[in-house]
């Protein structure tokens, strides 16, 4: 990845290597809404979607709100998100079924990037051109961390505790 208003490339931190290392926690392409690398793509957005998801399922099923989604943007816009999915597939259901939700995705790389920051992460954005496709360039949030697995368990820590009010 280089910057593509110094065409230079990105460099770690910790480490001054290019591209992928070990302290990448993530590279958050924030004009397509994807997370294009890192430990955190592979270590822990999977589990922060799944805690949100339950979380949602839970007030649902019991026809309540989370109080935090009312002060949380990103969380309000999942919620919002999540109940106009229900509507539009909601049938009969028993009892005991959960219902299937789907979740805003970009409001879920927003709030990631949020708990990762929280959390410890370490922020690099820049105007990278992506080697992909020529003359493709994008808002990237890169984000770096000494020790990715701490701040993903971190991140995680914290939305449980901000789900559980």
């Amino acid at each position: 990845m280089h910057n593509e208003n110094t065409e230079k490339s990105v460099l770690c931190p910790h480490c001054s290597k290019e591209d992928d290392c070990p302290h990448l926690l993530a590279v958050i392409d924030l004009t397509f809404s994807e997370c294009l690398g890192g430990y955190a793509c592979s270590h822990g957005l999977g589990e922060l979607e799944g805690l949100i998801e339950e979380a949602f399922q839970k007030h649902i099923k019991a026809g309540t709100t989370p109080l935090k989604v009312i002060g949380d943007e990103n969380l309000h816009q999942m919620w919002v998100y999540a109940g106009e999915y229900l509507e539009a597939t909601h049938g009969d259901e028993d009892d005991d079924y959960l219902p299937e939700i789907e979740i805003d995705n970009d409001a879920l790389l927003r709030l990631a990037v949020e708990l990762l920051f929280d959390a410890g992460g370490e922020e690099r954005s820049e105007i990278v051109d992506d080697e992909g496709i020529p003359g493709q360039a994008s808002s990237m949030t890169i984000i770096y961390a000494r020790e990715p697995k701490m701040v993903i368990d971190k991140a995680i820590e914290n939305l449980t505790k901000i789900l559980a009010t």
